[in-house]
């Protein structure tokens, strides 16, 4: 396995799997690789790797906020919030997020890979699988690998940027998982 951490991967993969050698069986897809903003990572990485952060929502001091984009969200204010005794609370990313954010890569053609925050810590990783179950039916000839890192922030943001090394190297999905 690819990935230096414990990992446990479910890949949702219809069919058969693919040959492991054969160039002309084996189409490489573009591979779209999402993760939350729980694995805490810069925008201007995320912006060099064109990754898709798919956003948690959260509440300082019972005020809501739901980043529309990674911009939009101050990790500096709300990591000080917590130093400073606010009362910070996040938010699972709900199903219906993730098929919003994985239809339209489903129906340009492409394959998903989401590392997800720790499936222990959080109900995200759950709902994406079920995103991913549901989409599947309807896409049956993509391919969805939803990977569970046991980590937040750096450990899964560290899983991320192995993940898209990989894919920037040219391995197929199945070999990054």
């Amino acid at each position: 396995m690819p990935f230096s951490a414990p990992t446990d991967i479910i890949r949702l993969v219809p069919g058969s799997p693919l040959p492991a050698n054969n160039a002309k069986v084996r189409r490489r897809f573009m591979i779209r690789l999402f993760t939350d903003t729980s694995a805490n990572l810069s925008l201007e990485t995320v912006r060099k790797l064109a990754l898709t952060v798919v956003p948690f929502s959260y509440s300082v001091n019972g005020a809501e906020a739901t980043p529309e984009v990674l911009a939009d969200f101050d990790g500096k204010a709300f990591y000080d919030a917590m130093r400073s005794g606010a009362v910070v609370k996040t938010a699972m990313i709900g199903i219906g997020t993730f098929l919003d954010a994985f239809r339209p890569v489903l129906e340009a053609g492409d394959d998903i890979l989401y590392v997800a925050m720790s499936g222990g810590i959080s109900g995200t990783y759950n709902a994406a699988m079920l995103a991913a179950n549901e989409l599947l039916e309807s896409f049956p000839e993509r391919r969805i690998a939803v990977i569970d890192t046991y980590a937040a922030s750096l450990g899964e943001g560290l899983l991320v940027l192995k993940a898209a090394e990989l894919l920037r190297a040219g391995k197929f999905l199945d070999e990054t998982v």
